[in-house]
């Protein structure tokens, strides 16, 4: 009870959410793989470490878009396309 006693009282649907809005979107999870994964992204393409992982949680999840403002739209990663979603 130590929510309640700060002050949260948790929304009685919370379990309802986490299990079919949250936890679907939990495709990745930090691995080691994962981090030599975003290590190799980050020397083969120059990124930035945490948008290397960022590319390579995508990659392992086998998504074919991510859509990133900070990248380059349009770059092709390993059948992974970039898309900057403020670009028209």
């Amino acid at each position: 009870m130590v929510g309640v006693m700060l002050g949260f009282v948790p929304h009685p649907n919370l379990p309802c959410y986490l299990s079919k809005v949250l936890l679907p979107l939990c495709l990745a999870h930090s691995t080691q793989q994962l981090y030599l994964s975003a290590l190799a992204v980050k020397l083969r393409y120059g990124f930035h470490w945490y948008d290397s992982l960022i590319v390579a949680a995508a990659l392992e999840a086998d998504c074919n878009v991510l859509y990133s403002e900070d990248l380059q739209d349009g770059q092709v990663i390993d059948g992974l396309t970039i898309k900057n979603p403020f670009l028209t």
